[in-house]
């Protein structure tokens, strides 16, 4: 006899008992009667196994292996892993497999092999935010841009945003100064020139803030006393 899941473990006298005979025990008068019948019930016992979780790139975190036994509902033990950037997802059965179980999912039967072993891959979700920059003084433009999109910011027009930029990406903007003005700096990201990039691993808020530029009337010209008053009103 064969019973899925389980592992036979001996004859018993009655259906409900408890086993009395090993499998092929030597025995000998099970019973007195001429032409008599001796019902022998097959003892079975649930088989066990194990469920090993797997962080499939997991950057932080641990997880033990997890008993269970066949023809009990169990829960999947609370996710423990973690990955930088990545929600946890559920869990697959291959590494490169879809979501087959949610977290703490309550499973039985994963296997009906005795001492088996179940593997189990955490997914992923790659985490996304929004990258907000403006132009924080003088005068001057700021381009932001991720893949398709792309804003500009200008002074006094308010905060641009680039949105459900990935983990990890890049971020690439252009700072452009207007005429007899350069930049005075960046905060949000470190670069000392008028382009930059910034690497996303979390909500991020770039300002750029522009300053007046060297002023110089050599050469004088018609339009000196004009630079001149136009650099004045800078100040």
């Amino acid at each position: 006899f064969t019973k899925t899941g389980h592992t036979f473990d001996g004859w018993a006298t009655r259906a409900d008992g408890s086993k009395v005979y090993d499998n092929q025990q030597s025995v000998s008068n099970l019973t007195d009667i001429q032409n008599g019948t001796v019902n022998l019930y097959a003892k079975w016992t649930a088989n066990t196994y194990k469920v090993h979780f797997n962080g499939n790139g997991n950057t932080g975190g641990s997880m033990s292996d997890q008993t269970f036994t066949y023809g009990q509902s169990q829960q999947l033990s609370a996710n423990g892993f973690t990955k930088t950037g990545y929600t946890f997802a559920g869990w697959a059965t291959r590494a490169d497999g879809s979501k087959v179980y949610d977290n703490q999912q309550s499973v039985s039967n994963l296997t009906d092999v005795q001492n088996g072993t179940v593997n189990l891959y955490a997914k992923w979700k790659i985490e996304t935010y929004t990258v907000r920059f403006r132009v924080d003084g003088g005068k001057g433009t700021l381009k932001g841009e991720y893949g398709s999109q792309n804003q500009t910011a200008q002074n006094g027009g308010g905060i641009k945003m680039l949105t459900n930029v990935p983990y990890d990406s890049t971020v690439s903007f252009e700072a452009t100064a207007d005429e007899g003005w350069e930049l005075d700096g960046w905060t949000g990201l470190s670069s000392s020139s008028l382009t930059a990039t910034l690497t996303v691993d979390g909500p991020t808020t770039v300002t750029v803030k522009f300053k007046p530029g060297t002023f110089n009337l050599t050469g004088g010209g018609p339009d000196a006393w004009k630079r001149l008053r136009e650099e004045a009103a800078k100040t």
